[in-house]
């Protein structure tokens, strides 16, 4: 599943009075280049730029998991989990900046050729606003404390 990805980090979309600066906005991507992740990324950053007339850069910063993770199949036999991508933007963002660059997503998932894009990638484009993507959040968040709490899984 689809939410609308990324840990995006618009960090320089903002000034005060709720417009963007010159300087091009950053999509941070924290998985590597090449992935569908990445593509999906990617892809909405194209359309972001196109309707907020403002340059989207993606910036890839992969995170430190080394090697091979094991698969939750592996660890839980016969659970099934859906993944989904957020995007969000500094704590300090103007909400008027939030609302566009939200507005800008889910846009961009709506539009045909982005949406079979991203079908094709086996993934579901939703594109949702900022309150649906935080209930969201509470969701998985209430799904999965119990098993990582079970596993003893820690963050080093």
């Amino acid at each position: 599943m689809l939410a609308s990805a990324l840990a995006a980090a618009a960090a320089s979309a903002g000034q005060a009075q709720g417009s963007f600066s010159a300087r091009p906005a950053t999509l941070v991507v924290p998985l590597p280049a090449g992935g569908t992740a990445d593509l999906r990324c990617r892809f909405a950053a194209d359309k972001m730029s196109g309707k907020l007339g403002q340059q989207v850069v993606v910036e890839n910063r992969p995170g430190g998991a080394g090697g091979r993770v094991t698969t939750i199949a592996e660890t839980l036999p016969g659970v099934h989990a859906d993944t989904w991508m957020a995007a969000a933007a500094p704590a300090r963002t103007p909400k008027e900046l939030t609302r566009q660059l939200s507005e800008a997503i889910s846009q961009g998932f709506r539009t045909p050729d982005l949406r079979a894009r991203i079908l094709a990638l086996e993934a579901e484009p939703l594109g949702s606003a900022p309150q649906e993507m935080r209930e969201m959040i509470h969701t998985s968040e209430a799904l999965w404390t119990p098993v990582v709490e079970a596993a003893k899984i820690t963050i080093d």
